[in-house]
């Protein structure tokens, strides 16, 4: 699996994610992407139980390869913790017969 983001228009580019990130654009004006998005599996069904938290973890820790474990978790506490009202986040709420669906609760 190829770990570096290329330039939305021009796939020669080659940059890991932090400087992706702190670059914001490619000096071509592109957006930065991973060329293998697709190819890239997640087993929902394990996300199932997990918090809102634990399943960004699960996301970016695939999406931002060069991230250690503990940068991501403390950048998911940092955007999350105290700023919802629920701990949740998005909770599961439940509407007329069998029907759920998830809710962003309102940021502080």
């Amino acid at each position: 699996m190829q770990n570096k983001y290329t330039s939305t228009r021009n796939d020669k580019v080659a940059i890991d994610a932090k400087a992706a990130i702190y670059k914001g654009f490619s000096d071509d004006k592109g957006l930065f992407v991973l060329p293998n998005l697709k190819d890239i599996k997640i087993n929902i069904d394990n996300l199932q139980t997990q918090s809102y938290g634990e399943i960004a973890y699960q996301i970016l820790k695939v999406l931002l390869p060069d991230f250690s474990a503990e940068e991501i978790k403390a950048s998911i506490q940092g955007a999350y913790h105290d700023s919802f009202d629920d701990d949740k986040i998005t909770p599961l709420k439940k509407s007329s017969g069998f029907s759920y669906f998830r809710t962003l609760s309102w940021a502080n």
